[in-house]
């Protein structure tokens, strides 16, 4: 069994305990954990723990989920890893281990030798899943005051102000919950417009559709994300 252990900056405010299934993060009240702060979103995050392996999820890409300090949409969970929602800081502990674990430390500094190791240990799986995102394309979405990475590994993404598309625009308009489609053929990516209601640009001029290049800058209704091909590549 697991513990989520919550904390608003370094001071510790409540812990419940994990079983196996989904749990959901927000503001919601119809969260299953319920964090009631605007800067949290009102389905932010989801918990998945099955056996031994803990998933977290974020629901809302319009803020992102950082983990370790590092954007990121999906990813396994290793000991030590500090979830972060704006002010608050979430970590999934062991049960039995519950009791010793230590606040994360905002700015990623251990606190003694014990959170030196946990520390250590949620920056290498941080920076696996980075170099994992760098070998494979990619969109750069910028997310407040950083930058959220999107790694392009179905055959189709769509693009849209609905939670429900693979990259989530901000803005809620009443028509056109999804407004691109990035497709995958042989020969590389392609980029194309689906709404007549809110055009996609590339690189400042409209587009239907597109073949992407690295470094491409795809616009809708003023956001923006920039196309980025493997490493190597």
């Amino acid at each position: 069994m697991f513990q989520l252990i919550i904390y608003r900056g370094r001071v510790r405010q409540r812990s419940l305990d994990l079983t196996e299934g989904q749990w959901v993060v927000g503001r919601s009240p119809e969260a299953d954990v319920v964090i009631d702060d605007l800067s949290v979103s009102r389905r932010h995050l989801r918990i998945t723990v099955a056996g031994r392996r803990v998933v977290a999820e974020d629901l809302d890409t319009r803020n992102c989920t950082f983990i370790n300090g590092v954007a990121m949409p999906i990813r396994d969970l290793a000991v030590g890893d500090r979830i972060e929602l704006g002010p608050w800081a979430l970590q999934v502990v062991p049960w039995a281990a519950a009791n010793d674990t230590l606040p994360p430390s905002s700015s990623g500094a251990p606190t003694d030798v014990h959170s030196t190791k946990l520390s250590d240990l949620g920056k290498l799986a941080a920076q696996r899943e980075r170099t994992a995102t760098l070998l494979s394309d990619h969109l750069v979405q910028k997310s407040g005051n950083g930058l959220c990475e999107h790694a392009l590994l179905k055959r189709m993404i769509t693009v849209g102000f609905e939670a429900s598309n693979d990259v989530t625009l901000p803005g809620r308009p009443l028509v056109a919950r999804t407004v691109a489609e990035i497709t995958r053929d042989p020969i590389g990516w392609l980029v194309k417009g689906v709404s007549t209601f809110y055009p996609v640009k590339v690189n400042g001029r409209k587009i239907r559709d597109h073949r992407l290049r690295d470094g491409d800058l795809i616009e809708v209704r003023g956001q923006q994300l920039r196309f980025r091909a493997a490493v190597g590549s």
